[in-house]
């Protein structure tokens, strides 16, 4: 088979390299940088196959803005467009021979065009040819019109004439090259690119020698006077004439707009749109300019729209000379008032309608609230505007209003920018709101990115810019409940207001009522306004309709099921909305449902957040242990659980038991008083049947106080071994329930039968002797499991079990030999026989999996293996039998193998410090040791006479150990022979030097390293060792607080203690 083959190595070379081509800067651009592996295959003669990968050199990507985009690019073109009923049928622009849709979201009829900008190459470089590439439309308002180009077919031809010259040049790059290595001096570059411009250019020889000298200075960037095929080709690449298209737009009343780009796709590219320029200018000169921009800011009474012409023109002057004359002056007076409308550029793409360049102004009104928002757009007479959309509803009567659904914008239409206002209302009010201005300007101002605004129907407002430099007006939720309760909470909330709509605050009747009369109030909501709902556990709910001048008042009550309350209601509180909340105002307060729990509100107000009011607890119980409990919590409130059985009714076993007590210290203690009935026990999980091994109640005391602090802890929880013991588990509740602790009691040991007859076992400790302890014997039939709560023995010992055969019939007739104990402290597999070696009941495995880092419940998992069993002793002999016995046990039985059969074995005590076999071949008196932990071949094995040797070894089979002995020593390599794995018998070495994953957004933001990535297997083996060297993540930003993210502590990585 393979050991018979010669030797032979193949090797195999290959690189991994990924480049996209990055539009704007016109070239190929590495995504993945040059990656070079070697693959070795090498057989030796009587050796195992052995495959090695390896690399010397970085893994690097690098993943860029523009890569990001490419591939954005890439995928739109398979996507189709969602389908709505009211979207509007177009075709594909590629049906219509057309470049893109135009979409008008302005709110006036514009003129578009696309401009053609090519280098001009006879005048320089730095010269454009702007030429018109499309015909000029005019697109109505909320409509789609065809963008169409007039000489494409031009474009095709110019772009097959440059691949063309392109071809030439790469021949005669290659003909120039007479020594093939890849490289040409300046003077054959020279030759090469004359004999092809003099072909396809009609230019004067100055003006070839000019273009030469261009194209060197990019090829030759090191001046190493030679240039070889890459830099020929990037060069070749960035010389190339490439006609760039530009979308202009032309609004009435307002400058065009020039050089919009088209390769944004899925961004809004926001632009400027400056009003008319009246006084004539050239922008050509400088000094023109700058008089037209002087005579806009000298006036006596300077309007916004001539301050926005002024500095306009004095930005264009500071382009070209920012010291000429007064233009920094001017700009540092007036520019901080500059607030020109803005318009956004939106570039989509799909599979559907191809491109669709949508136009809208950059300045919107956002629904920042969960519920759908009715908004009146006014005109600057405050009259209802006709760019209000009609809006019919379900009895036919059409109203006109905008609808703008939650978390979402709306553009505000150019014509209303700074002169009109709007009006909100919710949806099943019927009087709209006081109006607001339909302007951004007292947030733009500031400057800041967030600017509390007015506030319209008692709703509060921000003005907020956008990251893509987009400004909008803010509707912000009233109040915002957010239950991070375990359970579902329900909610009143009332104003004065609510009660006394005509009163006065200062005279309302009741304004200082007593609770009874402040408690009928709640019956005046209802689920308008969300004032009365539930909410479910996580989840959050806006409450609206609210006056921010007084406060409100509140009450909750918690139930298991939406819908089915139990317990009553808490007494009312005070919310304290009327607080400024552009001053920051937090508070924490505590509520008391009467016999039942206590529930903290937790009230943050800040300008950056609307006011929200978390209904939480800081610790959650969940008692999973099998036992019902009485807590004892230092400076903690909470109710029993009795009351809090009682007070949410059916399902409240569901509903962990809520603490309120401090932060930073708190301790709990428990007592056991009775097992939990089975319909609200957690443990029907463990398997079919689960029996309880309970403690003596009466006789119990508190256990020894825990930290509830201590998140990650997975320990024990004591009122000693001989009374009870449980565990628990500290963890933080995740998400949106964050600031709380979940602490949940489990039961510290299960023992689960899965052997297909019945065991007795006892709970016991290591130093108690095992006769008196025969009344904590109990019986476990087939897929059953048993919680262990108590031991016999004293409280600082080790708990421990054994077990024994319970079955009982006419071929046994009483119960089988005790097996040894087993520690439960320790994480070891025990394989053991029910009735005695070779007996014909079951051989069993005791696998213990204590308690640690991932579970406080140590479990005791009892499995037959009398197929699969731990450890198996082949006599291959012809001759010979082979005797066994455990070293140094003196009850330990000596067993006889006859020549050609097979034992399974188990040690007759498993838990020796020097776990070895002594091994007899025939009649000798000499016995051989053997350690079954070592897998390898035995010493020869002689007879007493020393005429005859024996051969042994040690070795894996599945999950079984095994000890052969036979005359032969090649029966190992037979069995291999029998079950051929190429992949299992062949050595595995995967050696890289490491990978580097770099994020760079304009400039570089991190950077991910892994050095030295080892991955090895060996022959006949299926375990897999990787090693990793060294992880580093970097925060590479401009002066980070923390430049190093992650990082090993003392990997030497970066240090002396680096080995080499």
């Amino acid at each position: 088979a393979k050991q018979a083959l010669d030797a032979v190595v193949l090797t195999f070379h290959t690189a991994l390299y990924c480049k996209y081509y990055n539009t704007s800067a016109r070239q190929l651009e590495p995504f993945i940088e040059y990656y070079p592996l070697q693959m070795a295959v090498k057989k030796d003669p009587g050796q195992d196959l052995a495959c090695y990968l390896v690399s010397d050199y970085h893994l690097q990507m690098n993943v860029t803005a523009t890569f990001m985009k490419a591939l954005t690019a890439t995928q739109a073109a398979f996507y189709d467009a969602p389908t709505r009923p009211d979207a509007v049928e177009r075709d594909n622009i590629k049906a219509l021979k057309g470049l893109c849709w135009i979409c008008n979201q302005v709110g006036v009829p514009f003129t578009y065009y696309v401009e053609s900008r090519k280098a001009d190459k006879h005048k320089g470089a730095t010269e454009v040819q702007v030429s018109l590439a499309s015909e000029k439309a005019t697109v109505q308002s909320l409509q789609y019109a065809v963008c169409r180009l007039l000489n494409e077919e031009d474009d095709l031809k110019g772009a097959m004439a440059e691949n063309l010259k392109e071809k030439e040049m790469r021949a005669a790059f290659r003909a120039a090259d007479k020594d093939h290595s890849g490289e040409l001096d300046s003077d054959e570059v020279h030759e090469v690119l004359r004999s092809v411009l003099k072909v396809y250019d009609d230019l004067s020889s100055a003006e070839i020698d000019k273009q030469v000298k261009d194209f060197m200075d990019l090829a030759d960037s090191d001046k190493s006077q030679t240039v070889s095929w890459k830099e020929f080709q990037l060069a070749l690449a960035k010389t190339r004439t490439v006609a760039l298209r530009t979308l202009s737009i032309e609004i009435d009343r307002f400058e065009p707009i020039h050089g919009i780009t088209l390769d944004g796709l899925g961004e809004d590219m926001v632009v400027e749109l400056i009003p008319k320029i009246s006084i004539p200018f050239d922008p050509t000169n400088i000094e023109s300019m700058y008089n037209a921009g002087k005579a806009y800011l000298t006036q006596e009474d300077v309007s916004v729209d001539d301050l926005n012409r002024g500095v306009y023109l004095m930005h264009l002057v500071a382009e070209q000379d920012p010291r000429h004359s007064w233009t920094r002056s001017w700009l540092d007076i007036h520019e901080p008032k500059y607030c020109p409308r803005l318009l956004a550029v939106h570039v989509t793409v799909d599979n559907t309608h191809g491109m669709t360049v949508t136009i809208k102004t950059a300045e919107y009104i956002r629904n920042e609230t969960a519920k759908l928002t009715q908004v009146l757009l006014l005109d600057a007479h405050d009259a209802p505007s006709e760019l209000n959309p009609p809006q019919p509803d379900s009895n036919g009567v059409v109203e006109r209003y905008v609808s703008i659904a939650p978390y979402t914008s709306f553009s505000i239409p150019l014509p209303l920018l700074e002169h009109g206002a709007f009006m909100i209302r919710q949806v099943g009010e019927v009087e709209w709101s006081h109006s607001l201005p339909l302007t951004v300007w007292p947030g733009r101002q500031t400057g800041h990115d967030v600017t509390p605004y007015l506030t319209i129907d008692d709703q509060p407002t921000t003005i907020e810019r956008f990251k893509e430099g987009a400004w909008a007006i803010v509707l912000r939720p009233q109040l915002i409940v957010q239950n991070t309760l375990p359970c579902v909470v329900e909610y009143k909330i009332v104003q004065r207001f609510d009660v006394y709509p005509e009163a006065a605050a200062s005279s309302s009747p009741g304004r200082r009522g007593s609770i009874d009369v402040m408690d009928k109030w709640f019956d005046k909501v209802d689920q308008v306004n969300c004032r009365h709902m539930s909410i479910a556990s996580g989840a959050t709910m806006q409450v609206s309709g609210l006056k921010l001048d007084e406060p409100a008042y509140m009450k909750v009550r918690l139930m298991v099921t939406e819908g089915h309350p139990v317990g009553g209601w808490s007494p009312p509180f005070q919310v304290a909305i009327h607080a400024d909340s552009y001053e920051k105002f937090s508070g924490l307060a505590t509520t008391t449902v009467r016999n039942g729990p206590t529930v903290q509100l937790k009230y943050t107000w800040t300008k950056h957040v609307p006011r929200t009011m978390d209904l939480l607890v800081p610790y959650w119980i969940q008692n999973r242990s099998g036992l019902d409990l009485r807590y004892k919590i230092a400076h903690g409130d909470f109710c029993t659980w009795e009351q809090h059985a009682e007070y949410f009714g059916d399902g409240f076993h569901t509903v962990p038991m809520l603490v309120t007590a401090p932060l930073t210290k708190a301790t709990m203690a428990v007592l056991p008083y009775r097992p939990t009935p089975f319909e609200f026990d957690w443990q029907a999980s463990l398997a079919p049947q689960v029996r309880k091994f309970l403690p003596a109640f009466e006789s119990l005391k508190y256990s020894q106080p825990i930290d509830m602090t201590a998140v990650g802890t997975f320990s024990e929880l004591s009122c000693g071994v001989s009374g009870c013991v449980l565990g628990y588990e500290i963890a933080a509740a995740p998400s949106q329930f964050q600031q709380s602790k979940v602490l949940v009691l489990l039961p510290r040991y299960v023992v689960v039968n899965q052997v297909e007859r019945p065991l007795q076992f006892t709970a016991l400790t290591l130093a108690i002797k095992t006769a008196s302890a025969d009344n904590f014997n109990f019986l476990l039939k087939p897929h059953q499991a048993l919680i262990i709560y108590r031991f016999r023995g004293k409280d600082k010992q080790v708990p421990a079990l054994r077990c024994r055969d319970a079955l009982v019939n006419d071929v046994w007739k009483g119960p089988g030999p005790w097996a040894p104990v087993v520690p439960l402290n320790v994480k070891q597999a025990t394989c053991v026989w029910l009735r005695g070696p070779l007996g014909a009941a079951p051989y069993i495995e005791m696998d213990v999996q204590p308690s640690g880092g991932t579970t406080a419940t140590t479990f005791v998992l009892v499995k037959d293996r009398t197929l699969s069993p731990a450890i198996r002793i082949e006599n291959r002999s012809t001759q010979y039998a082979l005797r066994y016995v455990q070293l140094g046990v003196k009850s330990a039985q000596e067993l006889v193998v006859p020549p050609m059969r097979w034992h399974t074995f188990a040690w007759d005590s498993p838990f020796e410090s020097d776990l070895k076999l002594k091994v007899y071949i025939g009649s000798t008196a000499a016995p051989t040791h053997v350690d079954l932990m070592q897998m390898k071949a035995l010493d020869k094995l002689t007879t007493d006479e020393g005429r005859t040797t024996l051969y042994g070894e040690v070795y894996i089979d599945g999950n079984t150990r095994v000890l052969a002995v036979g005359d032969e020593a090649v029966f190992h390599e037979d069995r291999r022979l029998m079950g051929d794995d190429l992949v299992r018998d062949m050595v595995l070495d995967v050696g890289l030097h490491g990978v580097g994953i770099t994020i760079v957004d304009d400039t570089e933001v991190m950077n991910v390293t892994l050095d030295g990535l080892h991955v090895t297997s060996p022959a006949h083996s299926n375990a897999v060792t990787y090693d990793l060297h060294h992880f580093q993540v970097d925060d590479m930003t401009y002066r980070p607080m923390f430049p190093v993210l992650i990082c090993p502590a003392d990997s030497g990585y970066n240090s002396n203690k680096k080995e080499g």
